[in-house]
This record gives C-alpha cells, structure tokens and sequence, in this order.
C-alpha cells in the first residue's frame, strides 16, 4: 500500500506534512505556464493587465487549489510554491532583477500566495457563520473560543508555517513576526 492518495486532485501523504502535493502543484503550475508562455513572455504583445488576468484565472487557481487544507503546510514547502509565484508574476510584468518581490506585489495589489490561504479561510469561516443551519454557527462558536485562536480570525493561528528543521522565527499570516516557543 503507497503512502500517498491523491483525492479530488489534493494529494495526501501519511503525515500530511504537503511536501509531495505541493511538488505536484509546482509541476501542474511549470505545465501550465509552458502552455502560456507564448503568451507572458516579456516579448509578448499583450498587456500587462491582460498578462496578469491571464495569470489570476488560469494559473492561481492551480497553485491555490484546496490552499485551506495545505495553508499550514511547513515553511519550506510553501517558500517553493511562494517563489513559483514570484518567477510567473515577474516574467509577466518583466520586472528586473533589483526590484523585489514585496514591490512587485504592493505596485500589483496582489496577495501573496503564502498569506492567501489564512484569507481564504476567514472568508470562508464568515460565509459559514451567516448560514441558516444551526448546527453549524453552534460549531463556529465553539471553535471561536478555543484556547489559542487570536484575534486574526479563528484560522489565522493554524497557519503558522514550521520551520522545517531551521531554528528562524514563524510566520504568522496576520503579517507579524512571533518568536519560536522551543
């Protein structure tokens, strides 16, 4: 018996530590812009703006894909998805190599990868909580007043990302540094 499953797309691995669905997702997302490159190159004739739709509606989605189950990912592994990111967006605007990425991204008004799957899943948990079932606003108010959750959302504390085995701060999708508690 493998120790992987691939489910609805996700891949599952025993420990669920995402390494070898976020590998999958990295190859999906290479394939994909591939396919596209005629299209994004700095060559091309289209507009950046079109540049950019192109890349919010075919290639996010492919990167982003079941983000609120794999959002607590370790910090390695989300670093690879966030640089696969960085190179597409950077290829579609043609930026030099000295700006960097938070320019990039602030000039863009576009959310990183790495903070849009704790979004994702506060939005989520606000739909879930103007539903009309009982049961589940029950549920959403039990969790609410777990031990742990803050004040970013109940999923923001989920998301912390580990470190994998480097001894560096962790980062808190809220956009804030916590320091190690070991």
């Amino acid at each position: 018996m493998g120790k992987d499953i691939k489910y609805l797309g996700v891949v599952l691995d025993k420990p669920l530590i995402w390494k070898k669905h976020i590998k999958t997702t990295i190859a999906k997302d290479k394939a994909t812009t591939a396919k596209l490159y005629p299209l994004l190159n700095r060559r091309s004739q289209m507009s950046i703006r079109n540049k950019l739709l192109l890349t919010m509606t075919i290639i996010r989605p492919t990167l982003a894909y079941a983000s609120t189950a794999w959002g607590y990912a370790a910090g390695c592994h989300l670093n690879r998805l966030q640089a696969t990111e960085n190179n597409l967006l950077r290829m579609a605007i043609d930026a030099p190599r000295f700006v960097r990425n938070s320019q990039i991204y602030r000039h863009l008004e576009w959310v990183p990868l790495r903070e849009f799957p704790a979004r994702k899943a506060k939005a989520d948990f606000e739909k879930a909580g103007k539903r009309s079932n009982e049961e589940l606003r029950n549920l959403l108010v039990r969790i609410q007043h777990y031990p742990g959750f803050g004040t970013l959302g109940v999923f923001a504390n989920m998301f912390y990302s580990s470190s994998c085995g480097e001894n560096k701060k962790k980062y808190v999708i809220g956009g804030y540094w916590k320091p190690d508690k070991g």
